[in-house]
């Protein structure tokens, strides 16, 4: 499944960010490992995220 979602916090030198849904009741996501070939991420940016398993996401920035 994929997902639109907003940044809410973003930590480029460890490549994790946490995401909210503005869809789903604004719910926040856990740290998540940003794809390795995404340049930096900002607070507000809006990113793809994909879960590939119940516990396993990637994110994408649009």
């Amino acid at each position: 499944m994929i997902k639109k979602g907003i940044v809410s916090s973003a930590d480029n030198l460890n490549k994790i960010a946490r995401i909210y849904f503005p869809d789903m009741d604004n719910n926040l996501t856990y740290k998540l490992k940003i794809v390795e070939n995404v340049g930096e991420i900002n607070t507000g940016n809006v990113v793809l995220v994909a879960f590939w398993q119940q516990t396993v996401w990637q994110m994408v920035r649009l």
